[in-house]
């Protein structure tokens, strides 16, 4: 009744309870698809322009080259000959650096062949002996009174210094030519050991030092592939902003978490808020007002405030985002430490 205080009680009957459901849902639906659509009209001012708008500088400086070096090659079918030493190049590069020191590694350790002798080792062992006997029978022949104890050790010493004598004197006496041409073919054998025991040497050298020579041979294909890793890296993250790096995802992971290091620790026994001003007439009230104040500011020191528990709650939702967007940059350990310890932060 009117001008009566108490409670107003209205009898609501409801006779199709399915109908109604289908107007709440109707309702719900609309208002749904309304709020979607203020959504997105709002957002849509927020969002970031496209990836080639906020790279117009590169494609403005990128376009007319590749267009220009695109009509050069393809006029005439230019690119084809361009094409085949492109190939030829990376072909050489990758059997000479790559592919050959690869192989003679395999085979030097995880083989019983090892590397394969340049020179032929038997060839210098039959030189040295054939050149041991043609000293041997010139001894006889030239010097018969010597004791047969030296002829062996010259012919095995291989000694040339009577051949050497023999021959500078054998040169002033034009009759002597036969004996000329022996000095001559002893000389020359002689020779032809020393290339064998100088090439045998280089081989022994070499073999020694083949997996160092490997290595110095494949360096310039690792510095390549470092400088082509370095640019795309540049290329993709810095320029293009594709995605983050490792170190990247790793320091905005860090700064997150120092972010909610700082906010606990500052709110930690945060120090008073400085008293208000007073005038004379009301003095002792403030001074009431602000004890009381003080008091609870020191009962409430471990309770984090509603801006301030917001504001963790956003960090630890950031640092979730990484966790799962970047989740390929962490080990699973990782993910899952990280993951219970934020989880025990939030509560």
């Amino acid at each position: 009744p009117e001008g009566s205080s108490g409670p107003l009680i209205c009898d609501i009957v409801i006779s199709d309870l399915q109908l109604m459901a289908a107007e709440v849902t109707e309702i719900l639906n609309s208002m749904e698809q309304y709020l979607r659509l203020q959504r997105k009209r709002r957002l849509d001012k927020l969002k970031p322009p496209s990836r080639l708008i906020r790279n117009w500088y590169i494609a403005a400086f990128t376009m007319p080259v590749i267009g220009y070096v695109g009509y050069r090659l393809f006029r005439g079918n230019a690119y084809v000959p361009l094409m085949h030493e492109v190939y030829q190049k990376v072909t050489s590069f990758w059997l000479e650096h790559v592919s050959e020191p690869l192989q003679s590694i395999y085979r030097e350790l995880f083989t019983r062949r090892g590397r394969e002798d340049v020179t032929d080792r038997n060839a210098r062992l039959n030189a040295i002996a054939v050149l041991q006997r043609m000293l041997k029978s010139w001894l006889e022949e030239i010097h018969p009174d010597m004791p047969e104890s030296e002829k062996t050790e010259k012919s095995l010493k291989m000694d040339m210094t009577l051949v050497e004598a023999a021959k500078e004197f054998s040169v002033r006496n034009i009759l002597e030519i036969n004996n000329i041409y022996r000095l001559s073919l002893i000389e020359m054998q002689f020779i032809k050991k020393e290339m064998l025991t100088a090439l045998y040497a280089m081989d022994e050298m070499m073999g020694t030092n083949e997996i160092n020579i490997k290595l110095a041979a494949m360096t310039p294909a690792f510095i390549l592939a470092s400088t082509c890793r370095y640019m795309m890296r540049k290329v993709v993250y810095a320029i293009l902003k594709i995605g983050k790096s490792k170190e990247e995802t790793f320091a905005s992971f860090r700064h997150i978490l120092l972010d909610i290091e700082r906010l606990l620790v500052m709110r930690d026994n945060a120090p008073p808020p400085p008293r208000p001003l007073f005038t004379t007439g009301n003095n002792t009230n403030v001074r009431m007002g602000s004890n009381r104040h003080n008091a609870a500011q020191q009962s409430n020191d471990q309770i984090l405030s509603s801006d301030d528990l917001g504001m963790l709650m956003l960090l630890v939702h950031e640092c979730r985002v990484i966790l799962w967007q970047d989740r390929r940059r962490f080990t699973r350990s990782e993910l899952r430490n990280a993951s219970e310890d934020l989880a025990e932060l939030a509560g």
